[in-house]
């Protein structure tokens, strides 16, 4: 899991460099834009408090069916890019039709693990 560790926060600084918005919701139509040219579909939703990404498809799908820490591990690379604290409140593999990545409050952190039921 290390090596997925690195391999998330590199591709995380990429993001990063790819991403010009200087708030979060700039920074998510920005990481949306970038998901979408890698043929994940994403979606952001900005109706709540706080604004909610969510992830329709999943780049890791068979490897998330085997082992749920890359949920974490996206949720990291996620967290990276946006630089800004995460909750995974939906996740597909627990049945729902998509993964949602919650932004939180700043100063609020979340560990970064795999939602399990």
């Amino acid at each position: 899991m290390k090596l997925l560790r690195r391999v998330a926060d590199k591709l995380a600084d990429r993001y990063r460099r790819q991403m010009p918005g200087r708030d979060i919701s700039e920074r998510l139509e920005d990481l949306q834009r970038l998901l979408e040219e890698r043929g994940v579909d994403v979606e952001i939703d900005q109706k709540g408090q706080l604004p909610v990404l969510r992830q329709h498809s999943c780049p890791y799908h068979e490897l998330a069916e085997v082992d749920r820490t890359v949920c974490g591990i996206e949720m990291r690379m996620f967290e990276k890019a946006l630089d800004s604290n995460l909750k995974l409140a939906q996740c597909r593999l627990d049945g729902h039709r998509c993964c949602e990545f919650e932004v939180r409050p700043s100063g609020e952190r979340v560990e970064i693990t795999a939602v399990t039921s």
